[in-house]
Formats: structure tokens, C-alpha cells, sequence
């Protein structure tokens, strides 16, 4: 197994942008492998940067979470994980979970008034 050297691991990742993976394509080594290497070689890993994909303004997530759609439909719907969701919905409204609690009281008093009528 060829070990690249410092240098050309530095080149390759940070100057050239390649991945984990295609590093270690072209060392024929897992991916765990180059990893290795570069904690060996105390070179920092790039952070992913994520865009935040729910704006601030869309109230309408808020919304369908008060409603009853489950977080996990919701991250599936705006292609988001489920603790990003959940997140952005207590980052909307701290009191959010209050509110949902609220809104099925109602939509059973009104199931019941309609029974009683």
C-alpha cells in the first residue's frame, strides 16, 4: 500500500477539491484509509456546508407540523434531515409543541360536538 506523503495528500484534497473517495480511488485503499492518513498527517478535514433549505420565511412548514404531519414527512418533503426540521420549527416558534397539542384539543372538541349534535 502506498502512502502518498503530507504533501501530495494536501495538494490533492485542499487545492484539487478531491473527496475521500476518489483519493482513494487512486490509492486503490478505503476511504477510512485516507482518512487515516490525513489525521497521521494532522491535515484538517473540510467541513460540509449546508445551505439552509428552509427559509426563514416559510411559515407554511410551521403550519403542516401544527397540523399533525409527522417531522420525518416534513424533512422528507423539503429535502431536509429531521433534526434540521425540528430545529427550524423551534427556531419559528419555541412553543410550538404547545400550539399542536392545542390544535388537536380543538379538532376533538369539534369531532365531539359534531357527535353530540
Amino acid at each position: 500500500m502506498l502512502n502518498p506523503g503530507k504533501k501530495i495528500l494536501d495538494r490533492l484534497y485542499n487545492i484539487q477539491k478531491k473527496t475521500l473517495q476518489q483519493i482513494a480511488d487512486i490509492y486503490g485503499v478505503s476511504r477510512e484509509r485516507v482518512r487515516q492518513w490525513m489525521e497521521k498527517f494532522h491535515l484538517s478535514r473540510r467541513r460540509r456546508v449546508r445551505k439552509n433549505v428552509l427559509g426563514k420565511s416559510d411559515i407554511k412548514i410551521c403550519d403542516e407540523y401544527i397540523r399533525g404531519v409527522p417531522v420525518v414527512k416534513l424533512a422528507k418533503k423539503y429535502r431536509a434531515d429531521e433534526v434540521t426540521v425540528y430545529k427550524f420549527l423551534l427556531e419559528c416558534n419555541p412553543n410550538i409543541g404547545l400550539e399542536k397539542k392545542r390544535f388537536k384539543e380543538e379538532q376533538r372538541s369539534k369531532r365531539c360536538q359534531k357527535l353530540i349534535s
